[in-house]
Formats: C-alpha cells, sequence, structure tokens
C-alpha cells in the first residue's frame, strides 16, 4: 500500500473532487474551495499538510505507522506510546501556534476513541467492529485524510432523554437496518470545518441507556455522501485578506456547521457501533478526554501567540520595562505552562489499552483543560489593558492606506523613536483580533465548549480523583481509626 504524503495544494486539490452539499448565508455554495468565507479555514488546514515537509518539523510531525508499514503524518497517526502522545502535545503546541485552530486534531481523537470502543465492544460481544475500524485507520492514513467529527447533537428538550423526545430525530438514530448497513437521519451542531473535511466521523453525543439502543450509533462517511446536508456558518471572516485588520482571522478562522443527515445509508463496513449503547460511555469518553487532552496543548500555543503579541504592544509603546506590565505578561505565561504541562502530565500518567491505543490519563487531561480555558477571561483583560483604548478605536486599514488620511494616522499614533508606526499599527491590530474581534469571540467560545463544557470537565474530575485514599491520609493525620 503506498502512503500518500499531501502537500498542502495537493490538499487543496483533493477537496475540488469532492461534491458535498453546502449551504451558507441563504444559498447553496456551488465550489468551497473556491469561496472566500472558507478560505482562511482551508488555508488553516493546509498548513498542517505542508508541516509534513519542513525540515525543522520533521521529527515531530512524523511517525512511523505498523498500520500501513510507513511513516504517516502524526494527524492521523495512532499513538502507541507515552513518546507519542507527548509528541502530539508538542506538535500541537507549535501549530496552533501558527495557525490557531488546528482541525485535524479531531481526525486523530475520533480514531482513538473507536479503536478503543469498538476492541471493548468486540471482546464482549464477540462482533467485527476493530477490524472495520483498523481498516478505516488504514484508509486515512494511507490516503491523508482530514475527518470531521459530528458529535454533538441538537438535543431537542434538554429536560428529556433521546427517547423521550417529542421528535425522534432530535438526536441522530437508526431508522432502518438492512443487510449490507443501516439508514440514519438526525442532525448534528458545532461542527467545525466539515465542508472542507474529506470524511465525517460520527459519534453519540452522550451515553445512551438500553432503551436507546438505535441512538447508539458510530461510523465515517465521505463528506459528499447523499443525503448529508451542511448548512455553515462563517466566522468573521473577510472575503479577502487584511493583512493590517485582520491578521489571524484573514488566515486560521473556521467556519462551523449543523450537519443534516437526511436518511442517509452508511455501509456495513463503516460502522463502528451499532446498538451496543452500554459501550457509549466508553466511546464517548474517550473521543471527549482525548480532545481535552489536545487542548490543553492547543491553548498553550495560542497563548504564546497572546504574550508575544502583549510584549510586541508594550515595546512599542515603550512601557515594556514596567515591572507592573511585566507582571501582566508573566501571568499569561503562567496560563500557557499550566496548560502544556497538563497535557504532558496526560501523557506520562497515562497507559496503554489492550487494543494498543496510548491513552491519556483522565484526571490531568480534564483538570488541565478546566485551568487554561479558566483563565482565558484573565488573559482578555490583560491584552486590553497593555493594548490600550486605540485595540478598539484604531483607524481601519482602508484609511491607512488611503494617501488623504495616510499621513495624519502615521504622524499621530506613533510611538517609541525608531519603530515605525505602522508597525506600532500592525502590532495593535493583532490585538484587537484576538481579543476584540467576533472572531476572537466564535475562538473564546471554542475554547471553553470545545471538547465539552466546563462542567463536564469539573465531573470527570471528581469521578477520576482519588477522594478515598485522601480521606484515608487525613484520617491517618488526625489520629482517627479505620473502620
Amino acid at each position: 500500500m503506498k502512503v500518500l504524503h499531501m502537500t498542502g495544494e495537493e490538499y487543496v486539490e483533493s477537496l475540488k473532487k469532492l461534491k458535498p452539499e453546502v449551504y451558507m448565508l441563504g444559498q447553496k455554495v456551488e465550489n468551497v474551495v473556491e469561496n472566500p468565507y472558507f478560505r482562511p479555514g482551508i488555508e488553516s488546514v493546509k498548513a498542517t499538510y505542508d508541516a509534513y515537509f519542513e525540515e525543522g518539523l520533521k521529527d515531530v510531525v512524523r511517525a512511523y505507522s505498523p498500520f500501513v508499514g510507513e511513516e504517516v503524518s502524526r494527524f492521523v497517526h495512532i499513538p502507541a506510546s507515552m513518546e507519542d502522545q507527548i509528541m502530539r502535545a508538542k506538535l500541537m503546541r507549535i501549530m496552533s501556534a501558527h495557525q490557531m485552530c488546528i482541525l485535524r486534531c479531531l481526525t486523530l481523537d475520533f480514531l482513538k476513541a473507536t479503536m478503543v470502543a469498538s476492541y471493548e465492544i468486540d471482546k464482549a460481544k464477540g462482533t467485527k467492529y476493530h477490524e472495520r475500524v483498523k481498516e478505516y485507520v488504514r484508509h486515512v492514513q494511507a490516503n491523508d485524510l482530514t475527518v470531521a467529527v459530528a458529535m454533538t447533537d441538537v438535543k431537542g428538550d434538554r429536560s428529556l432523554r433521546p427517547k423521550d423526545q417529542a421528535d425522534p430525530d432530535m438526536y441522530l438514530h437508526i431508522v432502518e437496518e438492512r443487510s449490507d448497513g443501516i439508514v440514519v437521519r438526525g442532525a448534528k451542531e458545532n461542527i467545525t470545518g466539515a465542508s472542507y473535511s474529506h470524511e465525517i466521523g460520527v459519534l453519540p453525543t452522550r451515553v445512551m441507556g438500553p432503551d436507546e439502543r438505535e441512538y447508539a450509533v458510530a461510523f465515517a462517511i465521505p463528506t459528499d455522501t447523499k443525503g448529508v446536508k451542511l448548512i455553515a456558518r462563517p466566522t468573521d471572516i473577510p472575503k479577502e485578506k487584511r493583512e493590517i485588520d485582520a491578521p489571524v482571522r484573514s488566515k486560521s478562522g473556521h467556519v462551523e456547521h449543523m450537519v443534516i443527515f437526511d436518511d442517509v445509508f452508511v455501509p456495513s463496513e463503516r460502522i463502528f457501533m451499532k446498538g451496543e449503547a452500554e459501550f457509549t460511555a466508553r466511546l464517548v469518553l474517550t473521543f471527549a478526554n482525548e480532545h481535552r487532552c489536545v487542548k490543553c496543548a492547543c491553548k498553550a500555543g495560542q497563548y504564546d501567540v497572546a504574550i508575544g503579541a502583549a510584549a510586541l504592544v508594550a515595546d512599542m509603546n515603550g512601557v515594556l520595562g514596567a515591572s507592573h506590565i511585566r507582571e501582566k505578561i508573566l501571568d499569561v505565561i503562567l496560563m500557557a505552562e499550566t496548560g502544556y504541562s497538563f497535557a504532558l502530565a496526560a501523557a506520562v500518567k497515562g497507559y496503554k489499552h489492550p487494543s494498543g491505543v496510548w491513552m491519556a490519563d483522565y484526571l490531568a487531561a480534564n483538570a488541565g483543560k478546566y485551568l487554561a480555558t479558566r483563565t482565558e477571561g484573565e488573559s482578555v483583560h490583560i491584552l486590553h489593558d497593555i493594548g490600550g483604548g486605540l485595540v478598539v478605536t484604531c483607524p481601519v486599514e482602508a484609511d491607512i492606506k488611503n494617501p488623504e488620511t495616510r499621513g495624519y494616522i502615521l504622524k499621530y499614533l506613533q510611538g517609541k523613536k525608531g519603530i515605525p508606526t505602522e508597525h506600532r499599527i500592525r502590532a495593535i491590530k493583532l490585538v484587537e483580533d484576538l481579543v476584540a474581534s467576533a472572531y476572537a469571540g466564535w475562538l473564546f467560545g471554542l475554547s471553553v465548549n470545545g471538547a465539552g463544557s466546563p462542567q463536564a470537565e469539573r465531573i470527570e474530575v471528581w469521578r477520576n480523583y482519588d477522594l478515598k485514599s485522601a480521606i484515608k491520609l487525613a484520617k491517618r493525620w488526625a489520629n482517627i481509626p479505620e473502620e
């Protein structure tokens, strides 16, 4: 089997072969690749493909895969050791610092979750899911694919379980079983980058009960499968690159989607769970916790950008040497290193599952994700504080470039001597894009709720912490005898 290592341009060309049914802003999108709203997201994913060929990243981005017997991109490589997991964290911090939101991290989280759950289902039930998943891993690796993950159901009345909804389609479910596959119906929300991914991996959104087996379903299908309809919502993305006004969102803003499954046929070889409700917990929690571990490293990379932006603006304003400025920047550095340290701890404290997959430690992954994003509001405050009022009042790019106004702007917005005024403006605009744009709001929401809500993370920390041992320890110190 010849493993494909696509370049960024080859990734873009591969998208042109797909014909997904996409709708945006009240119209059908005939060509995703040529539509300007999708350009920054595609550019961001494209960078992950080009990273494979960067000389300085080879040790981080490449890994040998026993599934195909060759080196593959770490974005599709199943971690089999602590070292694999650590290298993945390192890669995610590097790439997020350059692209903010990676998207392809979801591909591997989906593969890990289905590998683990299918192994356990087969062992308990005598099914054949695990071989299907392994074959799918080979397919993804051999073709260097990007897989979007559709997990979050629309849910309807949140006080009711899936089986009790007035409309059963509020959770994706099986509506027909055939000898060669199944037909599913429903909708998934909050799906990042679906229209410029090769395939869509589907998982349950919650633990299902024994009377909710039709909702216990996992599979993967091409994005342009008949009956799959994508309703796209652009982030605040400029139609054309604006290097001054929008340095971040011009090249990294993703498009969100509602994915409709309108009686979609899924062939048997692509089904990884079909009715085994008792294993939905393993599938859901593995995906969520692995993704939370990844987001600890991703958040560190995003904080690295914020740290650099704050220091750059402070320097151009001539105040980087002020102790209170250093203290504020130090606070963001501590946020970055906290998140990254938890990502590494989750790798080191993890374990090898019988399927061969290296699992992140749930306690560290959830504690890290919660703490890394819990402080993000403070980092926004710090960047506004250091950047000053110009973060939200600086003239726009069109006026900066207008010959009739440019001279006045460059004269009156100059900062420290020796620093070109336009450089200072560009630094301020970077801070604006990071903390004061609609894009910044999207990124903040993605940080807080991506991989699950903060409350879900707190529940997992409580569930995984050894409280009994802590109580036993306290009794020993208090000289209270054990019962």
